[in-house]
């Protein structure tokens, strides 16, 4: 007896016909987080060996709903921004162990970095996020977001790349007298208008 797959399948039967509902799977992005972030499949092999065979069918829920956690759109972004800092720990010698979990002070460092690669605060604060994400997929009690040497770093990085505010001066008496000599003109309805708009507005509040 040889297996062939169904629709390659001639002279099948009604039942060879069927699909199985039982024929499910994770779609190939969630397997890449799960792999990424716990190596092999066989990680929880040693949980899987003590569990209850009544919950071994609910294994398979839960890559997926790890997956939805967040909004689709977010949960790429994080695990984008996680492959960049495993990325950067293996260029920069940190071993497989500490790149998930993390320590704190690499990820110090790593923020400290994108801090003075960056012309945002935005590639800094999501990759702490992300982090703070992905230890919270693996159960992590300690991460790294947790650390007050990595909080004041993220903190110190939103100080560093925000962009300065320009206060405009208020309105003054002063600046409506030249906006007048400016822009009035008897034959010129368009500037009247607004500048019987500016002092009317000015009058009011």
């Amino acid at each position: 007896m040889v297996w062939i797959p169904r629709t390659e399948n001639e002279r099948a039967d009604y039942l060879s016909r069927i699909i199985d509902s039982d024929d499910w799977a994770i779609s190939e992005f969630v397997f890449q987080i799960v792999e990424s972030l716990w190596g092999p499949h066989e990680a929880f092999a040693g949980e899987l060996q003590n569990l209850p065979v009544s919950l071994l069918s609910k294994v398979n829920l839960l890559p997926e709903l790890l997956s939805e956690s967040r909004a689709a759109s977010t949960t790429k972004g994080y695990y984008q921004s996680f492959l960049r800092w495993k990325k950067w720990a293996i260029l920069n010698g940190i071993e497989n162990c500490d790149i998930l979990p993390a320590k704190a002070f690499h990820v110090a460092i790593y923020l400290a970095s994108l801090t003075q690669s960056s012309n945002t605060v935005s590639p800094v604060v999501q990759a702490f996020y992300s982090l703070k994400w992905i230890h919270s997929l693996i159960g992590s009690l300690c991460s790294p977001t947790d650390s007050s040497l990595v909080i004041n770093v993220l903190e110190g990085a939103k100080r560093s790349l925000a962009t300065p505010t320009n206060k405009k001066e208020p309105i003054s008496v002063e600046l409506l007298h030249k906006m007048y000599d400016a822009m009035f003109s008897f034959g010129n309805l368009y500037n009247q208008r607004i500048i019987c708009a500016c002092f009317t507005a000015f009058a009011v509040f």
